[in-house]
């Protein structure tokens, strides 16, 4: 059996949905001069400086596309190969990571947009601009994070219900948080990474079964390895891209250098780390999902003034503490409550994430004994001014909050669709399988070691492929030879 029917019909409704949504209520920011434009992102003063650098372009539009396409790939390629390391899921973490993004884009700018109107007071056209995209992107960067806590143990139909509610509670958050609070979190280390992760987490308690606990297909090799490690690569160099993406231009470069120094000396100490628990040896779970943890960490404050040495203590203290996470909290709690994290998001987003919000309210206090720091662009930045601590403490518990109450309503809602993955981190039902399927050889439960075993079974039988005839010319003549070279030996 392959995917069920019951999801092609829930998603031809939602598209239909989002479809006609469209059609009444989207249309064009034809306008440069929108308060989207400037009083969130930028100033009247900044944009026009710009300008007069580039007068042949528009530096709003040119700008903020390639921070999409940045945002776009670390998702995409980033993210998409980081969670294909499974040896016999990799389809899936691939393809799915693809559909969730694509899906939730659309659906995150409709719940946005609603929310956001209704914030305004009055419903008119909704104006979409290259900023609307952006934000859409983060509400499918967090679904795909919730993604991760639950791979290979969710069908594609649940896995469409815990996108659906997750990006209506992301945008709902987004706009309790942001637009009703004031708080500030443009690099989404509460909003996104910390949403996402205990979204999934909590997800995954309902879904999760003994059955899938230490299963023989919950595993990587030597390629899907690789691949993975490719991917993290991606998300390493276009980290700060997504940290600064929304921050004024007065910020972004501080946004970009303070995200580098974070991720420097996480990675750093990650690997560090990983010798010290792992005798001497390198692990590639601790370089695949703890050496971006400083940028998860350092993304609520990375456009605030924290000074190059507050990101490298952020990124140093981040990495401690997820080295220590991937390589004794998870399997400690693996063993005695058997929770089941399939990628570690619990160690990758839930800790910085909360170190994220920690950090960001440091920054906060420190903003507000010497606001001259900021030349003029405190308001800006801060929209509660001197009261901003205190909403970014309320932004905090109130995303946990979220998190939990959307995680537990998606979990009661997929309990009701009986259809559960037949088999466990094995995608081979839901693919047409064009090649070879190395999986459907029961001998052998991994590729390499089938291939292995048909390089010894063809050179085996190479042995008695070629019987030369004793008289043929050409074995008298090889038989010559052999005795010519001995007998000058």
């Amino acid at each position: 059996m392959g995917v069920q029917p019951s999801f092609l019909f829930l998603l031809a409704f939602a598209q239909i949905f989002i479809l006609i949504i469209t059609c009444v209520w989207f249309q064009y920011d034809d306008t440069y001069t929108t308060p989207i434009e400037f009083t969130k992102y930028t100033t009247q003063k900044e944009y026009e400086e710009l300008f007069q650098e580039t007068p042949y372009l528009d530096p709003t539009t040119e700008r903020y596309f390639l921070y999409f396409i940045n945002i776009s790939l670390l998702i995409l390629i980033g993210i998409g190969l980081r969670l294909s390391y499974l040896w016999n899921y990799s389809r899936s973490g691939l393809c799915y990571t693809f559909f969730i993004t694509v899906f939730c884009l659309q659906f995150t700018i409709v719940c946005n947009a609603l929310f956001e109107q209704s914030n305004d007071g009055e419903f008119s056209k909704y104006k979409l601009s290259l900023t609307t995209l952006i934000e859409g992107l983060f509400g499918s960067l967090t679904m795909v994070i919730a993604f991760g806590a639950l791979l290979g143990r969710i069908t594609l139909l649940q896995l469409f219900v815990v996108a659906v509610f997750g990006c209506f509670g992301y945008s709902l958050n987004r706009y309790i948080t942001i637009l009703h609070y004031g708080a500030i979190d443009l690099g989404g280390s509460m909003l996104i990474h910390m949403f996402g992760s205990i979204y999934g987490i909590t997800i995954s308690f309902f879904i999760s079964k003994m059955k899938s606990l230490n299963h023989r297909m919950n595993a990587s090799e030597a390629i899907t390895d690789i691949f993975s490690l490719i991917g993290t690569l991606f998300m390493w160099i276009l980290f700060p891209s997504l940290n600064a993406a929304l921050a004024i231009p007065s910020g972004k470069y501080r946004a970009i250098i303070n995200t580098f120094f974070a991720l420097v000396t996480c990675t750093l100490i990650v690997y560090a780390m990983s010798l010290l628990f792992h005798k001497f040896k390198f692990s590639v779970i601790d370089v695949r999902n703890s050496t971006l943890a400083g940028g998860v960490a350092i993304a609520t404050c990375a456009h605030l003034y924290i000074s190059p040495i507050g990101s490298l203590i952020i990124g140093l203290v981040t990495g401690f503490f997820v080295a220590i996470g991937t390589s004794l909290l998870q399997p400690t709690l693996k063993q005695i409550i058997g929770f089941q994290d399939t990628v570690g998001v619990g160690t990758l987003h839930l800790i910085p994430g909360i170190i994220g919000g920690f950090s960001g309210m440091i920054a906060t206090a420190i903003g507000e004994n010497d606001k001259t720091v900021y030349n003029g662009a405190y308001e800006n930045i801060f929209p509660k001014g001197d009261d901003q601590l205190k909403y970014q403490f309320i932004c905090l518990v109130t995303s946990l909050g979220m998190a939990i109450l959307f995680g537990i309503i998606s979990g009661f809602v997929i309990r009701f669709f009986s259809i559960k993955p037949r088999n466990y981190f094995n995608d081979s039902e839901h693919f047409l399988e064009e090649s070879f399927d190395f999986s459907s050889q029961k001998s052998s439960p991994k590729p390499n070691q089938q291939l292995k075993n048909n390089n010894l079974k063809n050179k085996e039988s190479s042995k008695f492929e070629f019987k030369p005839d004793h008289h043929s010319e050409d074995h008298q003549l090889n038989s010559s030879l052999t005795e010519f070279s001995s007998d000058n030996k």
